[in-house]
């Protein structure tokens, strides 16, 4: 249990896009548009990092709450 936190804390996932009011289908679209793997996605989460560069709106606001909940 201990190791998926400090995964979680460390990595973007389903359950901060979920956290921050999205849902599969939207996450889904959204990655499907910009040409990233979704599976690889819910499978292994995404960098902090990676995400910021992204520079998306959408991202942020996701990246914001989560910082806001740890």
């Amino acid at each position: 249990r201990r190791e998926e936190a400090r995964v979680s804390r460390d990595r973007l996932t389903i359950d901060d896009i979920r956290a921050a009011g999205g849902g599969a289908r939207g996450a889904h679209a959204w990655f499907k548009l910009r040409g990233l793997d979704f599976r690889k996605f819910l499978r292994e989460g995404m960098s902090i990092e990676e995400a910021r560069a992204l520079d998306d709106g959408h991202a942020n606001k996701i990246l914001d709450r989560k910082a806001a909940r740890s």
